[in-house]
């Protein structure tokens, strides 16, 4: 008569017999998973970076790798099964319009890190999107007017909902001065030029989004809104007032003043 050994095998880290469906740091990971990536089960952020390993995969980054962590820049970021998720829902076309969805790009900032558009969204914030290229005198103008040189007249709230991160500002380059495609050159420079903290300097090398935009507003600069989940709000070509006004409708008040 044979008889039948069931055997349990615990999962073992540094000689202690640990559940391999708990979560002992309380990352968002269970301890099997990470002995399966190879992350620290007693910390939360295994290589330092300041998101935790949890945080990490689910914004498909790697929790052992400290330079895929937070962006330099102090920009947000989002889960890739939000972004996927909204990449693969309305339709985004050849040229932008109100109510389509704007595509999902990954770009360059002025500290050479690929930027992922889609980060910004999902956050409860506009998000808007200036078309610009550095020889592009209103663009300049643009730029320095969000740092505070009132170059234009236009409703200063909303250089304030900038400041105090009620909306999200990206500028997007297409072109440099010598009417080149952007590179991460450009971007570098621009920032420099105009340091403002709050602002990603994406560098277009491809000119898939300034066509996207050009292709209608047919004019440098051209600036669009969409909302957190990147359906476009309003777009228009040059600086307006009533397109700023928009902005400024953001501003909660606090800080930002001037």
């Amino acid at each position: 008569m044979s008889r039948r050994i069931l055997t349990i095998v615990p999962l073992l880290f540094a000689g202690a017999c640990i559940d391999p469906n708990g979560d002992e740091d309380g990352d968002g990971l269970t301890n099997a998973e990470e002995q399966e990536l190879g992350t620290d089960w007693k910390i939360a952020d295994s290589d330092g970076d300041g998101y935790s390993d949890g945080e990490e995969i689910g914004y498909g980054l790697d929790p052992l790798d400290p330079t895929s962590g937070p962006y330099e820049g102090g920009w947000p970021r989002q889960t890739l099964a939000m972004k996927d998720e909204i990449e693969n829902g309305r339709k985004s076309g050849s040229e932008i319009d109100v109510g389509k969805r704007f595509p999902r790009v990954r770009m360059v900032d002025q500290f050479g890190e690929v930027v992922d558009l889609y980060d910004f969204v999902g956050h409860g914030k506009k998000v808007v999107i200036d078309i610009a290229a550095e020889w592009c005198g209103p663009c300049n103008g643009l730029a320095a007017w969000l740092d505070g040189d009132d170059v234009y007249d236009l409703p200063k709230d909303a250089r304030k909902a900038v400041a105090n991160g009620d909306v999200y500002w990206l500028t997007v380059l297409g072109e440099n001065n010598d009417g080149d495609a952007a590179s991460k050159k450009t971007s570098k420079d621009w920032h420099k030029a105009y340091p403002n903290p709050n602002i990603p300097v994406l560098a277009d090398e491809d000119a898939d989004t300034v066509q996207y935009v050009l292709s209608v507003t047919n004019g440098w600069p051209s600036v669009v809104m969409v909302n957190d989940s990147m359906t476009v709000v309003e777009f228009a070509g040059g600086v307006g007032a009533d397109f700023m006004q928009l902005v400024a409708d953001e501003y909660t008040g606090g800080g930002g003043d001037e």
